[in-house]
């Protein structure tokens, strides 16, 4: 559906590949129909300030109307709009840029002078599924919805791209190393080994093969001189075990490693310095190697953890499958001196220099908490 911007005309297109014309000012009229589409009407879109109208659907054209004067199937501005078939169509403010998508997962911008509609040669691609909607909001910036979420385009911000780097396995984790070094650590592992890759933009690139070791998280310190992993080994010939390793950041020589007992994977680490550590494992098992002496703690949720990172003063933070964020002092891990239920599995955390703490969950939550939380 669509209505005009004075309100004065509400028009509605069907799966009988009409488009049907109400006066809002004479609904008890017949309304008009108006007929030229082959197929399904999905989208339906007024110039502002005008009473042309835009349609399209399955079809793949997009036809202009005046409904004021509505006569015979309309102008066919274009054939073929979408590879597949036009599911959403909005105008811009200025009446000359138009917006369209649908089931080939692309949005598309069109120049519309009069009774011509140009394609603009830049395919707007970030959708992997079908475009369900698209809203104009000027003539550079537009937004696109689909089944895998929302995008929003704007087109004076300068396009962002960057170097692809071969990794040739399934990436699990990625990290950043803190400091003017800018590497960049990626955990991966195909079928038969882990791998973690790390691209150097002031030299070659490193590798550490981390043989039958499948890594699920991986985390520099916050002073960028170690760099950690943490996955799951063959513990027997039926079983699995969670390890964690610490390696220098500029050697990738082995400097410490830790595990988990059989049947538990490990999910998460943090590190602060060689001797100072904490991994998460299923189960809600914390383990913590504080000055070299290894202790155990458990979420109080029991659910398994996800996401760890240590505070600027030191604290653990810890978020589980429950949804559950967790603050510890790891000099005295028996129980949390804090807590906050976000109700959403809690994916990674991120802890600023000032203390900030940003937390993202499995459902594409985030959220920031500005000052400390490690208070009862």
């Amino acid at each position: 559906i669509a209505v005009d911007q004075t309100g004065s005309w509400l028009v509605a297109g069907s799966n009988n590949c009409i488009v049907t014309v109400w006066d809002t000012g004479a609904l008890d009229q017949p309304p008009q129909v108006l007929v030229g589409h082959s197929d399904k009407v999905r989208a339906a879109a007024f110039v502002p300030s005008t009473t042309t109208l835009l349609t399209a659907g399955d079809d793949r054209s997009i036809r202009r109307w005046d409904v004021q004067e509505a006569t015979g199937p309309g102008i066919v501005l274009t054939a073929a709009a979408d590879e597949q078939r036009v599911i959403a169509l909005c105008v811009a403010p200025d009446g000359r840029s138009v917006i369209t998508a649908g089931r080939d997962h692309a949005v598309r911008r069109w120049t519309l002078e009069g009774t011509t509609l140009t394609l603009e040669p830049l395919v707007f691609a970030a959708h992997s599924q079908t475009i369900r909607a698209v809203s104009c909001h000027s003539s550079g910036r537009f937004a696109s919805l689909g089944a895998d979420g929302l995008v929003m385009w704007d087109l004076e911000r300068p396009p962002r791209s960057g170097r692809v780097v071969p990794v040739g396995a399934e990436v699990n984790g990625i990290a950043v190393r803190p400091g003017v070094a800018g590497d960049v650590a990626v955990a991966a592992n195909d079928a038969d080994r882990g791998t973690v890759v790390v691209e150097r933009p002031s030299g070659d690139p490193g590798e550490i093969d981390l043989g039958t070791t499948f890594p699920f998280a991986i985390a520099y310190s916050r002073d960028g001189e170690l760099v950690a992993v943490a996955g799951d080994q063959p513990a027997g010939p039926d079983s699995l075990a969670g390890v964690a390793v610490i390696y220098d950041a500029d050697t990738l020589a082995e400097v410490a490693r830790t595990a988990a007992r059989p049947g538990q994977t490990m999910r998460a680490v943090a590190v602060l310095d060689a001797s100072t550590y904490a991994t998460g494992a299923d189960g809600g098992l914390i383990q913590l190697s504080v000055d070299g002496v290894v202790r155990e703690a458990r979420t109080e949720s029991g659910f398994g953890v996800r996401a760890l990172a240590h505070t600027p003063t030191g604290e653990l933070l810890v978020g589980d499958e429950f949804g559950a964020l967790y603050c510890y002092d790891t000099a005295d891990p028996d129980r949390p001196v804090g807590r906050i239920d976000l109700g959403r599995a809690i994916t990674s955390i991120a802890v600023g220099g000032d203390g900030t703490v940003v937390a993202g969950t499995a459902d594409g939550f985030v959220a920031a908490f500005i000052e400390a939380i490690a208070t009862d």
